[in-house]
């Protein structure tokens, strides 16, 4: 538990809430035990500022990974990665 909630009775620990984070995010968590991270998160500023942070994180991955590749980027990552399988 992180020092800034550990004075405070909370049902669930912030070890818990970052490995059901995903879960929790994608909807996928019964209502009762999201609404449980809810209140850890509104209690917890350590967990609430995970949670910005995963968020941010996954929308930035996912607008990375978007992008098609042209064909000269293409080969280039090709020519990289056979080099590097040759040199390792």
């Amino acid at each position: 538990m992180s020092k800034s909630c550990s004075s405070v009775t909370l049902s669930l620990r912030c070890r818990e809430i970052s490995s059901s984070m995903l879960d929790y995010l994608d909807g996928s968590l019964p209502p009762e035990e999201a609404a449980m991270i809810e209140e850890h998160m509104r209690l917890c500023p350590d967990c609430a500022c995970f949670k910005a942070t995963y968020v941010a994180t996954t929308d930035l991955a996912s607008k990375a990974f978007s992008r098609a590749l042209t064909e000269t980027q293409r080969a280039l990552l090709c020519t990289k990665l056979r080099d590097a399988l040759r040199s390792a």
